[in-house]
């Protein structure tokens, strides 16, 4: 990896989710929203040229009920938590997948209590991913990063399942 690479892999692993008390308190319209979320994840894609998110995504999700329905054209700190979370798993994961882990709370606490052990366990996950990646060849480095992406999301999958954690005790046994 050239030194370019380096700091842009650095830069993506330092990148942080913002604190549930740094999302914006205030109402925001379907345009302010893109933007905010283009900003706050353009450090964690520095070669990204496809729109990482669009008003169309933003209502498919709401129907889906994976965000909370906008007070009437506004979007609050609830809305942003639970898009920054829908944002974030679907480079990795399919959409009905993402609906069995994140359907939308009702309750504003609770959406907030999800999204701030959501951000501790975003934060975990990237030391472990920096730990465990050696500076050295970025192509065989990308394929690892996309085989353990690929495997914790079948397993995480799999946990979803009735029953599968039943199963894996009793084959622990």
């Amino acid at each position: 990896m050239d030194m370019r690479e380096t700091d842009e892999v650095a830069g993506a692993l330092r990148a942080e989710l913002a604190p549930w008390d740094q999302l914006p308190d205030l109402g925001l319209y379907m345009d302010q929203v893109i933007t905010y979320l283009e900003r706050m994840f353009a450090p964690m894609r520095p070669h990204a040229a496809e729109k990482l998110i669009t008003s169309a995504m933003i209502n498919n999700y709401v129907k889906a009920g994976l965000v909370p329905r906008p007070a009437g054209k506004k979007y609050e700190r609830a809305h942003l938590a639970a898009l920054v979370m829908v944002t974030t798993l679907k480079a990795s994961m399919r959409m009905d997948a993402i609906a069995r882990l994140l359907r939308a709370p009702s309750a504003p606490e609770d959406i907030r209590a999800r999204y701030e052990a959501f951000v501790r366990a975003h934060a975990a996950v990237r030391r472990i991913v920096a730990e465990q990646l050696p500076a050295g060849d970025g192509a065989a480095d990308a394929l690892r990063l996309a085989l353990a992406a690929s495997v914790c999301c079948m397993l995480s999958e799999a946990l979803q399942e009735p029953g599968c954690m039943e199963k894996r005790r009793i084959s622990e046994k």
